[in-house]
């Protein structure tokens, strides 16, 4: 009744306006306008019915693990850190609650999935799951200061040192260097320059972990045709390391790190059995950051080269990276442990680690390293290392 009521009401004022010329045209465009209206208001259901979603606190334990790699406890406890961040500025009943988003990302975090992936398993649309994976992004990385901390304190460095010389023998190690290069699509500004040697566009991460595996610094600022000497020479950590007047020991690094004073890499070619011994203790101790990497990847699939590749401009995919390690840290504080995955030894791409055999033929290696980087690597030897 009501739809034969819009359409008389439209012949009518369509057959008054008929004639007058084209100074009616706009008049006869509002009523088509309010015509359709109308008509829409009343085939439009009274009560619209709207699909279940689902967060974390619908799924089982094992569900979550599974899928957002975290228990049901820690994942509420990341809800109340990030509560002021992603509370619904609308009170719109169909808003979306901030145990939806984090439930949103995480999934997308862990599964490395596509957007339209992860808004089916939490029912609820594509571009919606897009709202949802940027703004928990955007939170959790403007307090990852708050998980990521390289802390310098006496104790702590102490202690750190100790739990890596219990790895291999070497004695006070601050933490070590890893890197990986994780790939993302083709950037529209400057494509080449995020190519690496392996042939695809990426950014080279570094990464700074303890003995525990916790991350302790991470810089993911420098697009993968960058080599590792480069990345560190202009990250925040080496300026840090220069000036730092509290440092009592060093950082351990691949060979494709340049020799520093708070740096120290493996022989290129060792002359005696104290400087083997040194580079077989080196290995072993740096493996960690190596470990680190796969359980990262392993942790949080979107990083997984074999998974997909990110489909976000390098800032975007930077700030995600920084996210992940700062759920990293996050995940040892929650105590939820995990094994690294089996597709994801082969992730653990450093690019730029050469053999040491012909790591005097990189390009970043040219620089000779300073007379007094040299003589603490030789003491050092001498100390530790010479029977």
């Amino acid at each position: 009744m009501f739809l034969s009521m819009a359409l008389g009401l439209y012949a009518l004022c369509s057959v008054r306006l008929r004639g007058r010329g084209l100074r009616c045209q706009e008049q006869q465009r509002r009523v088509r306008h309010h015509s359709r209206r109308l008509i829409r208001s009343i085939n439009y259901p009274w009560q619209r019915v709207y699909q279940q979603r689902m967060s974390f606190e619908m799924m089982s334990e094992e569900l979550c693990v599974r899928q957002l790699r975290f228990n049901k406890e820690a994942i509420g406890r990341l809800c109340d850190i990030l509560q002021g961040d992603l509370r619904p500025s609308s009170k719109c009943r169909t808003a979306l609650s901030v145990a939806m988003k984090v439930t949103t990302a995480l999934n997308f975090y862990a599964c490395g999935s596509y957007q339209a992936s992860v808004g089916h398993m939490c029912k609820i649309t594509q571009s919606a799951a897009r709202a949802c994976i940027h703004q928990v992004t955007d939170a959790i990385f403007r307090k990852a200061s708050n998980f990521i901390r390289f802390d310098m304190s006496p104790v702590e460095l102490r202690g750190r040192a100790v739990r890596f010389h219990r790895i291999a023998g070497f004695p006070k190690v601050l933490g070590v260097i890893a890197g990986s290069h994780i790939q993302l699509k083709a950037p529209n500004d400057q494509p080449i320059s995020y190519m690496n040697s392996r042939g695809f566009h990426s950014l080279n991460v570094m990464i700074v972990c303890d003995a525990q595996m916790r991350i302790l610094a991470v810089n993911a600022d420098h697009k993968g045709s960058a080599d590792d000497a480069f990345v560190l020479e202009n990250s925040s950590l080496a300026q840090f390391m220069n000036k730092c007047p509290q440092r009592s020991g060093w950082l351990l690094g691949s060979s494709s790190y340049p020799l520093k004073t708070w740096l120290m890499v493996p022989y290129s070619k060792t002359q005696s059995k104290a400087q083997q011994r040194y580079n077989c203790a080196h290995v072993c101790t740096w493996q960690r950051g190596q470990d680190t990497v796969k359980l990262l990847k392993s942790r949080f699939q979107c990083l997984n080269r074999s998974k997909g590749i990110l489909q976000y401009s390098p800032v975007k995919v930077s700030k995600i990276v920084v996210v992940c390690c700062a759920l990293h840290n996050f995940a040892l504080d929650q105590g939820q442990t995990l094994q690294p995955m089996e597709d994801t030894v082969s992730e653990t791409d450093q690019l730029d680690t050469p053999d040491l055999d012909t790591v005097d033929t990189q390009e970043s290696l040219k620089k000779t390293p300073t007379a007094a980087a040299r003589a603490i690597r030789e003491q050092l030897v001498d100390d530790r290392f010479g029977l």
